[in-house]
């Protein structure tokens, strides 16, 4: 209690051109079909959190909140990241209770 509130930033619906280039990735990688599956983040957002203890936080909020989580890749874990970016990728299930 008494932290930092998490910022959450939604982003834009994945293009299909980017879809399509994701799919011819996974081609050339040998992935099982269907290709499609491997997509688990059409629709997106962020959480922005202070710091390491306030993500994993997050992080188990998120493992008990009842969604499904499919995949989680952590980018901290590596010794040095490709690109210099550094985040924490989760992809869980929703589904509204009104559908």
């Amino acid at each position: 209690g008494g932290g930092s509130a998490v910022e959450v930033c939604g982003a834009p619906v994945k293009r299909k051109e980017r879809m399509r280039e994701k799919l011819e990735d996974y081609a050339k990688d040998g992935r099982t079909w269907p290709l499609s599956r491997h997509i688990l983040d059409p629709v997106r957002s962020s959480l922005v959190c202070e710091g390491p203890s306030q993500m994993l936080e997050v992080l188990e909020w998120v493992r008990g909140s009842g969604m499904p989580v499919v995949r989680e890749k952590n980018k901290f874990a590596v010794e040095e990241a490709e690109d210099g970016y550094r985040d924490l990728q989760v992809c869980v299930v929703f589904s509204s209770s009104s559908s």
